[in-house]
């Protein structure tokens, strides 16, 4: 696998840096669901007579009032008798008093013009014509999703630039689990640190060297489902700060200052930016590519898989090293529509709320069907079922009123987990055997951690009656079991373990150490008691080689 030059750029002072971020982004558009959006834009009209009126377009609001005028003029000429006025909106102009935001004025006068009807004792009707009669105003709303905040600069006199911008906490702790033990993930898995339920779907693996994937994730925080293609990068300048949207959802955050693009406490992968290129590598050597917009343009794997990616549209191509392509549609929030590759292309459905109904996946003409339910009385986005190929519901999931995923079990109630959120934020969780266990947490950089798990202990994580302590890079320093027995660990500043110790403290202490590649995330020797373990690799970090020396 050929990766660039990481180490070829020349050092840029703070401003050249900032002044190429800013005006690569300056013109990005902003794609649900990154990090940061463009809100929602809405125009408001409300008085006495006709309440409020919410549309997103000015002429869906004129053309509500004008019904509403007519409404009220014909139900004044149905009298024998009558002198009826109605006011008709002809058009919209936008008002430079109050400025403008995203370039929309934000309020416009309704000018509209009066047309008089009467008819008296002797049946003589009177027709004035139109004539002039002042304006109606309305409002620009802009809105954000519940889970980004708003914001707003004022990028000129009587100019105002608003975006959203992710709420990192929630985002943070979507996805699947980034650790094994302890991890708060359970059920057909929901995360009950947060009550987050998280669904991967593969509709497509195979082609040449069986590198060909398509996949699918499924976060109940925001109701979206993504593709394995759509992890993107957003920049927020007035917090000089670099977002990437992974394809899971979880959200990771890099620092710039003074030059330095510098990765999160709890981010143990690396981003920089070559030329026009962001370059971001993963804790598994993993490599990402993305253009000067933020859109992924190419994926280097540690697997030897190396894929392309190109856009036109809303239509996303992606070319593999073994020959492989697949196109890819999606809709404005990244969600796919439809695929097509080689013998095999897919459809997905959408209900009228944006939510995915159903994937029908054809190869060689034989179709498999799969149905998504969404049952909550409280948001209609929250994925309450999965009835597969065969026409079996084999999946159903619960919230509370907070949205929270409560429960999570299979046909005939297998494997069944409840979830109770405790006022001391602790979560209980009971298991298809009725086992209670509670767990406590800690947020290391808003990230959730258990600190402490109470109860009996459970199939994924034995590790009843434990407590952990943290790194402040949320890693696990230590941990003490439900006997006593304690191990501690250590890092070193790239957040990968050197040293870990069993039985700490005690004459029965036993230390493994490890040492790292200098530039990829593959270890080079491990030293346990007893033995030394080395490991080779070639340029592309595939392992060549093995040798153990006992001692």
């Amino acid at each position: 696998m050929t990766k660039p030059p990481l180490d070829s750029e020349p050092p840029r002072t703070y401003s050249s840096l900032v002044l190429c971020i800013a005006a690569a982004f300056s013109t990005m558009t902003y794609a649900s669901p990154g990090a940061i959006l463009e809100p929602k834009k809405k125009y408001k009209f409300a008085n006495d007579t006709f309440l409020t009126i919410i549309e997103e377009t000015l002429t869906e609001v004129i053309l509500k009032i004008n019904e509403k005028q007519e409404k009220i003029f014909k139900q004044c000429t149905s009298k024998a008798v009558y002198s009826c006025t109605k006011f008709i909106i002809t058009h919209a102009e936008g008002s430079e008093i109050f400025g403008k935001t995203n370039g929309e004025y934000n309020s416009h006068s309704l000018i509209r013009h009066s047309i008089s009807q009467s008819i008296n004792a002797a049946g003589i009707v009177t027709i004035n014509p139109p004539a002039p009669a002042g304006s109606l105003g309305t409002q620009t709303v802009w809105t954000c999703p519940e889970d980004y905040w708003p914001r707003s600069e004022t990028i000129a006199p009587k100019q105002i630039r608003k975006t959203c911008v992710i709420k990192t906490q929630p985002a943070k702790n979507k996805g699947p689990s980034d650790i094994s033990c302890p991890s708060p993930y359970g059920g057909n898995p929901i995360n009950f640190a947060i009550g987050n339920k998280y669904q991967e779907e593969i509709d497509l693996r195979g082609g040449r060297g069986n590198a060909l994937i398509l996949s699918r994730n499924y976060n109940s925080l925001d109701g979206y489902w993504r593709h394995n293609f759509s992890m993107r990068l957003d920049i927020d300048l007035p917090r000089s700060t670099i977002y990437l949207t992974r394809e899971t959802g979880r959200l990771n955050t890099f620092s710039l200052n003074n030059g330095t693009i510098t990765a999160e406490a709890t981010e143990l992968g690396s981003l920089i930016k070559l030329d026009n290129r962001w370059i971001y590598s993963a804790k598994n050597n993993d490599q990402f590519i993305f253009n000067d917009r933020g859109a992924l343009i190419r994926q280097n794997l540690q697997s030897g898989v190396q894929r392309s990616i190109s856009y036109s549209q809303n239509k996303v191509f992606v070319t593999d090293n073994f020959g492989n392509s697949l196109e890819l549609t999606q809709d404005e929030n990244n969600q796919p529509l439809g695929f097509r590759s080689s013998s095999v292309e897919g459809r997905y459905d959408y209900s009228t709320s944006g939510q995915l109904i159903k994937s029908q996946v054809t190869l060689n003409g034989m179709s498999k069907t799969r149905l998504y339910h969404y049952e909550d009385e409280h948001n209609p986005r929250l994925l309450t079922g999965l009835t597969d190929e065969r026409g079996i519901r084999f999946a159903t999931w619960s919230y509370d009123d907070q949205g929270r995923a409560i429960s999570s079990e299979h046909a005939g109630g297998m494997e069944k987990i409840q979830i109770v959120y405790n006022n001391d934020g602790s979560t209980t969780v009971t298991n298809e055997l009725g086992k209670v266990t509670r767990y406590r947490f800690q947020n290391l950089q808003g990230l959730q951690r258990i600190i402490a798990i109470i109860g009996e202990p459970s199939v994924d994580c034995p590790s009843s009656n434990s407590s952990f302590t943290y790194t402040s890079r949320g890693q696990l320093a230590s941990k003490r079991d439900n006997n006593g027995n304690l191990t501690t660990y250590q890092y070193n500043a790239r957040g990968l373990e050197t040293s870990r110790t069993e039985a700490a403290g005690t004459a029965q202490a036993r230390t493994i150490t490890t040492d790292w590649h200098p530039t990829l995330f593959l270890p080079v020797q491990v030293s346990e008691p007893g033995r030394i373990t080395r490991y080779q690799y070639d340029a592309e970090g595939r392992k060549t080689g093995e040798t153990v020396t006992t001692r």
